[in-house]
């Protein structure tokens, strides 16, 4: 039985499959098995797999039909055999040391994940940012101050007992958040959860423009919201027992989603009527847990430009969803006159 599992779910990649999969067999560690879940890739990507599996005994092969990303990283999570998972995107690479800084980490503290940092970058290879710990350390009470770190699966090594054990799968009904939904399962269903964060950035994440919610529309994206904000809740409770703790600062990052929701609701790929928009921003602003978050939150904790401090945050106070539709309406007829 491998030490590690590292699961690849493979779609429409056949221009980086090789740069992704060459360095994960050339890791410094050398006891893990890699399973490539071809999602029905209408290109390449199927044979590319299939020749790195005869060539590599270490390398499984999993073809099925397209389902999206859940749906392959479940199947991996069937097949796998190791006493640890990781997992990789088919578009993003990884530093020799990957697996060995994840591994030593959570063996040699006896944790129950282990977190990395990592490098983002855009399709043309250009440095958009990186997500860093400036230390090694265990998880501590500042982390829960900003969550960011639950939010991917692609930087950590999971227990796979803790996952076979209470059959943990990622949603396959939702697109969105579906990593941090499935990292606070697994952080709950730990006796007594720690972490151990590693100030090395191993990991090399491609940025999709076409994936900004300003390009595409998600439907149901409040209600999904709603769910990860009562999972972090609850993970926060679990992890700290007082559900005061950083009451301003979660409110506020819960005002980023009601953001990020409204700017779903009025992105330029939304067909829905201008009454559907307003019914739908009406059932965010009046909803009790942005109210709560109007009222406890500070709204420029993390951006303070001009444009948001002056415009979209007087706006957000009036809590009238005809004044903040009408602004965002007027905000996508500027934009497309521009």
């Amino acid at each position: 039985m491998a030490e590690i599992s590292i699961i690849v779910p493979v779609y429409k990649a056949e221009q980086y499959l090789n740069t992704c999969i060459d360095p994960i067999l050339a890791q410094r560690f050398k006891d893990f098995e890699l399973i490539l879940v071809d999602d029905g890739s209408p290109d390449n990507c199927g044979k590319i797999c299939d020749d790195y599996a005869a060539k590599d005994s270490r390398v499984k092969i999993i073809h099925k039909a397209n389902a999206g990303v859940s749906a392959a990283r479940n199947s991996g999570i069937d097949v796998s055999c190791g006493k640890y998972i990781m997992f990789c995107d088919s578009d993003d690479y990884v530093d020799r040391n990957w697996c060995s800084c994840l591994y030593d980490a959570i063996k040699n503290k006896e944790a129950d994940m282990a977190v990395c940092g990592f490098k983002s970058f855009s399709y043309e290879s250009s440095l958009v940012s990186s997500g860093e710990f400036k230390t090694e350390h265990l998880l501590e009470k500042k982390d829960l101050s900003n969550l960011w770190w639950i939010g991917s699966c692609w930087n950590k090594i999971y227990n796979a007992f803790v996952i076979k054990l209470n059959r943990l799968y990622y949603d396959t009904s939702i697109f969105y958040a579906e990593d941090l939904l499935f990292n606070s399962e697994y952080i709950l269903n730990c006796k007594n959860f720690n972490a151990v964060f590693i100030a090395e950035k191993p990991y090399n994440y491609r940025v999709a423009v076409s994936n900004s919610l300003t390009q595409k529309y998600i439907p149901d994206l409040w209600n999904i919201e709603k769910r990860v904000i009562d999972q972090v809740e609850t993970v926060i409770y679990k992890l700290t027992n007082d559900p005061e703790f950083d009451l301003e600062d979660r409110n506020s990052g819960i005002i980023d989603r009601v953001i990020t929701c409204l700017t779903n609701v009025f992105c330029k790929p939304n067909n829905l009527s201008v009454r559907e928009k307003y019914r739908a921003c009406k059932e965010i602003i009046r909803s009790d847990t942005c109210k709560q978050a109007f009222q406890y939150g500070d709204f420029c904790k993390r951006d303070n430009n001009f444009k948001y401090k002056y415009c979209v945050v007087p706006v957000l106070k009036t809590r009238s969803a005809f004044i903040i539709t009408t602004f965002y309406l007027l905000l996508n007829r500027f934009s497309k006159n521009k």
